[in-house]
This record gives C-alpha cells, structure tokens and sequence, in this order.
C-alpha cells in the first residue's frame, strides 16, 4: 500500500487563515480511504489565490493485479462526475429559489411515461441524491 505524501506550507496556511491541523486531518482521511478501500487512491491540493497551501497523494491510479501505478500530483481524473455539482445542482437549486420547481416534485410531473408502476413515487430529489433506484 502506498503512503500518505502530504506537504504542507505551514507560513502559507497561517497567512491564508487555513489549519494545518484541519489539513493534516484532511490528508489521514485520504489516507484511511484508501486503507479501507473506498477509494484506489487520491489527491487534493488546498490554496488561496495563487499560493499553494498543502498537497496530498495517496494510493494507486491505476490498482489492477497485472498493472499498478501510484497516483501523483499530476494523476488526471475523468471529470464526468463532476456535471451534476457543477451544473445540475446548482440549475435545480435556481429553478426552486424561483419557486418554479420543488425537490419534492415527482418525475412523472415531467416526464409522463413515469407516471404508472414502481418510478412513479421518484421525486427530483431522489434523482439529486442517487436514490430513486434507477440504474
């Protein structure tokens, strides 16, 4: 298993108003994810406008028996996941602060081909959440 590689710029995080305590917990738990399995490997780095306050690495980008390969500060990852922070999210959350929308809405409000059998009780914030049981 690999280790946690953590740096942190103890001046800059004191000058940013960021822990250094709270950035070193962070990392274990990067670290711990990793060890539990919940994740291959990860990294993160934590700044304030163009200062880099800490970076941390742990695990593998790559975990398979025939190939391994340690995850680095320049590891790439796919971004898709990211649409529904990114977008989606924050679109839905307008459309309810505009009172147009509810998370309480069913699907079937908007989609009718949902309004009979067992998708019929999905609301929007099943959707947002990853609990409405489709695949």
């Amino acid at each position: 298993m690999m280790d946690l590689t953590m740096q942190i710029d103890s001046d800059a995080a004191r000058y940013a108003g960021i822990s250094a305590g709270l950035l070193q917990d962070a990392g274990q738990l990067l670290q711990q994810s990793v060890l539990n399995k919940q994740t291959p490997g990860g990294v993160f780095m934590v700044g304030r406008g163009e200062t880099t306050v800490a970076t941390a690495v742990a695990g593998f980008e790559i975990d398979l028996p025939d190939c391994r390969r340690p995850m680095t500060l320049e590891s790439r990852f796919d971004v898709a996941s990211l649409s529904k922070v990114c977008a989606t999210t924050p679109a839905i959350l307008s459309l309810v602060e505009s009172g147009q929308l509810l998370l309480s809405d069913r699907l079937a409000m908007y989609f009718p081909e949902y309004a009979d059998g067992p998708k019929s009780a999905v609301t929007v914030k099943h959707l947002l959440t990853h609990t409405a049981g489709l695949p």
